[in-house]
C-alpha cells in the first residue's frame, strides 16, 4: 500500500503508521495511567507525549543532519516537513533516550513503559508488513502510447533500460509545481536514469503554456495522459504521485505527495545503489 485516504486528505503510507504507531503509544499509556488510578498506583502519562514528540523531531533532524549541504542553503526547509524526509531510527533512538530518562527519574516504571512502547513499535513494523501482503496490485511500467509534448510518441517498452523515474502530476497542482524543480535538477545530476513527467488530465496548450511562465523549470520527457488512464491503471490516490523503476521494468518503491530535493535525492541513490553489480 503506498497511500491511504481519509476523505479528501492522501498521506503517504510510511507517514501514516509512523503516526499511528506514535497515537498508539499515547493511548495505551493513558489506558494504563487511568486503569493504575482506580488501583491507587497511579502515574503520569505525559512521558508518552513526550517520547512520540521527540520521535517526531528526532526523525526529522536525523534527516536534516544528513542532508545538512542541502538545508544550510534553504534553512526554511527544515520546516517543511509535509515533503517527507524522516530517517525513522534517529526517531525512535530520541524516543528510546526520553522513556530512559523517564524510567530513571521515577516518572513511570519500566513494566508500565514497556506495553506502549511494544504496541507502538508493533503497529509502525507488523501493520505495513500485513498491508503489503495483502496488496494485490502489480504496479509496472504502462504498456500504451504516448503523445509527447514536443512531438511525436513515446513508448516504455523501446526505453534504454536505464532506471525510471515516474512522475504524475497536473499544473494546477501545488505540490507538483514545488516538486518539479527539484525533478529538473535531479536529472541534470543523474544522467544514469530517465526522468518522466506524466502529465495527467491536461492538454498540450496548457501545459506548453505553464513552462512558458516558468522558464526556469526546464522539463525534458513530458508525456501526455488527458485521460488520466495512467494514474487509474497504477492505483494512484492523487498527485503528485512518484514511481520508482529498476532498469528491467521492475517496481523498485512508490512515493505519494510532494518530496523534497533531500527525499528526492535519498530515493534516487537507492535505485542507483540498487542497480549497481
Amino acid at each position: 500500500m503506498d497511500a491511504v485516504q481519509l476523505g479528501p486528505l492522501v498521506i503517504s503510507a510510511p507517514r501514516f503508521y509512523a503516526g499511528l504507531g506514535l497515537l498508539v503509544l499515547i493511548a495505551v499509556a493513558e489506558v494504563l495511567a487511568r486503569t493504575a488510578r482506580r488501583d491507587g498506583a497511579g502515574f503520569d502519562p505525559g512521558w508518552a507525549w513526550t517520547a512520540a514528540a521527540a520521535v517526531f523531531i528526532g526523525a526529522r533532524l536525523g534527516f536534516v543532519f544528513g542532508n545538512a549541504s542541502y538545508y544550510l542553503s534553504d534553512p526554511l526547509g527544515v520546516f517543511k516537513v509535509w515533503q517527507g524526509g524522516f530517517s525513522p531510527w534517529w526517531g525512535v533512538a530520541a524516543g528510546a533516550v526520553v522513556v530512559a530518562v523517564a524510567v530513571a527519574r521515577d516518572k513511570v516504571n519500566l513494566r508500565q513503559a514497556a506495553l506502549p512502547v511494544a504496541a507502538a513499535l508493533s503497529v509502525w513494523l507488523a501493520v505495513p508488513y500485513v498491508t503489503d501482503r495483502l496488496d494485490d496490485r502489480v504496479i509496472a511500467l504502462p504498456n500504451e502510447v504516448f503523445q509527447r509534448l514536443e512531438g511525436g510518441t513515446f513508448e516504455f517498452a523501446g526505453r534504454s533500460g536505464k532506471p525510471v523515474v515516474l512522475n504524475l502530476w497536473a499544473t494546477w497542482c501545488g505540490p507538483c509545481q514545488r516538486e518539479l524543480p527539484h525533478l529538473a535538477r535531479a536529472a541534470q545530476d543523474w544522467p544514469e536514469i530517465d526522468i518522466i513527467y506524466l502529465n495527467q488530465g491536461e492538454s498540450a496548450d496548457v501545459i506548453r503554456a505553464y513552462l512558458l511562465d516558468h522558464e526556469e523549470v526546464v522539463l525534458e520527457d513530458v508525456l501526455l495522459d488527458p485521460r488520466q488512464r495512467t494514474g487509474i491503471a497504477m492505483g494512484s490516490f492523487g498527485l503528485p504521485t512518484t514511481y520508482f523503476f529498476a532498469g528491467n521494468g521492475e517496481h523498485f518503491s512508490t512515493q505519494v505527495g510532494e518530496l523534497s530535493g533531500p527525499a528526492l535525492t535519498r530515493e534516487i541513490g537507492r535505485l542507483v545503489s540498487a542497480a549497481e553489480p
